[in-house]
């Protein structure tokens, strides 16, 4: 998850405040496709734990549907509970393929695991392993 900003004293306001949390983060920098060819720089954060402790710190702030989003972000790069597991595993047993496995978990609204929407059969294959 990423934080743009172009501002620096903001950007660096807002490490501040994720560091306070415990939250590790890189900042990186790119030039922006304006006329101005300013520089933007935006904080990110790729490991799973600071991700769920920033959720945790700020979801009670947040209004719908940017309190689901932040969420579905995190379950996606969480890792995917052993009984949804043994569900999916059973669903394959049963003779069903991998697309429509994916579209069931779409259906339902599962994001945990999934890494980013939607999924796919290659992320369903890729979440079970190879067929044994």
């Amino acid at each position: 998850m990423s934080f743009v900003e172009s501002n620096v004293h903001e950007l660096a306001r807002l490490g501040e405040s994720l560091s306070l949390l415990g939250v590790n983060y890189q900042a990186n920098y790119a030039r922006a496709e304006r006329k101005e060819r300013s520089e933007v720089a935006y904080i990110a954060t790729y490991w799973r734990d600071d991700q769920n402790r920033l959720f945790a710190a700020v979801k009670d702030l947040l209004i719908e549907p940017r309190r689901k989003l932040l969420e579905d972000l995190v379950l996606a790069r969480s890792p995917i509970p052993e009984d949804i597991l043994a569900r999916m595993r059973a669903t394959i047993r049963i003779g069903k393929g991998y697309d429509y496995l994916a579209e069931r978990l779409n259906e339902l609204d599962i994001v945990v695991g999934m890494g980013g929407k939607p999924w796919t059969p290659r992320k369903v294959l890729l979440a079970l392993g190879p067929p044994q």
